[in-house]
């Protein structure tokens, strides 16, 4: 194992060994330097695992707005989404080119659930 200075307390004539550890309690010291974030970074992560286990053990049933979704009707009803689609990405090519990035962006993400919303109402039957 190798002692060398360690930079910010190099003056006070401090020394870090690096060893195979040294990483890790590096990240560590600073997650340990930021207590609000940890607490935060923490409590996301609880949250997020609550709920997704909450949505894993809950039964499988369709709710009312599901039957709508996936009914005979709602080929049509994607049908007009995929239009009102069409035209936003239509209209999006008319902005300046400044605004292009970020509303393709946000029609790309629209146009892929448009889509999967169809293609599971007409396989869904």
């Amino acid at each position: 194992m190798q002692c060398a200075p360690h930079p910010p307390a190099a003056r006070a004539g401090a020394r870090l060994c690096t060893g195979m550890f040294d990483p890790f309690s590096r990240q560590f010291e600073a997650l340990l330097a930021q207590p609000v974030g940890m607490l935060l970074s923490v409590l996301l992560s609880a949250a997020m695992v609550i709920i997704i286990l909450k949505v894993a053990m809950a039964p499988e049933r369709r709710a009312g707005w599901v039957d709508r979704i996936t009914g005979r009707n709602a080929r049509a009803i994607f049908l007009l989404l995929i239009l009102a689609w069409t035209g936003y990405m239509f209209f999006v090519t008319l902005l300046p080119e400044s605004f292009h990035g970020a509303m393709q962006f946000v029609g790309l993400i629209a146009g892929f659930f448009i889509f999967m919303g169809f293609t599971w109402a007409v396989i869904g039957e």
